[in-house]
């Protein structure tokens, strides 16, 4: 029986383009698997480091964010906040508006005042600790829609004593 060497050679070339090729295709599920679960995290409120916060939480300032935060009317913004837990206990954490004596927003504004919808992912956070959330805060779902201008809103952190307030600017 002969050897054909040129066969052989052919077959191996033919497995190695197979190979790459396989490869290739990998590479590529991989990256839309990745870009697709991406698209799905920006969308949604989550949890970040607390590094990632331009003024992390501290026990002097347990509850960080932005003083002023720019929205539109009836949509929605990205925002950061930090919490520490000044606490004796792990407690789970997540900020809500603080609507207990009514709505958490009131302010200049045609709309006179409201609660925002936000959402959030709760974390539990032990004594001491520090927590970074991004939030979404929802425009759309405030009844009633305000007007443009600009809100002192009180939000709170759940199952805490923790508060922040800050400023709503809503525009057209």
């Amino acid at each position: 029986m002969a050897f054909n060497k040129k066969a052989s050679l052919n077959m191996s070339i033919n497995a190695i383009v197979m190979l790459v090729m396989a490869m290739a295709l990998l590479g590529l599920g991989l990256t839309f698997i990745r870009g697709m679960m991406g698209g799905a995290t920006g969308k949604l409120g989550g949890a970040i480091d607390a590094a990632d916060l331009s003024e992390p939480p501290t026990a002097e300032k347990p509850v960080t964010m932005d003083r002023t935060i720019k929205i539109k009317r009836g949509k929605t913004v990205n925002t950061k906040i930090g919490f520490y837990n000044t606490g004796d206990a792990v407690t789970d954490a997540v900020p809500e508006f603080d609507s207990t004596a009514g709505d958490a927003c009131k302010g200049s504004g045609s709309g006179g005042s409201f609660t925002p919808g936000i959402v959030a992912l709760p974390q539990d956070v032990g004594s001491g600790q520090s927590a970074a959330y991004e939030v979404i805060i929802d425009l759309s779902q405030a009844n009633p829609q305000p007007g443009p201008g600009t809100y002192a809103c009180k939000l709170a952190i759940a199952n805490t004593e923790e508060e922040k307030q800050f400023f709503l600017e809503v525009t057209s």
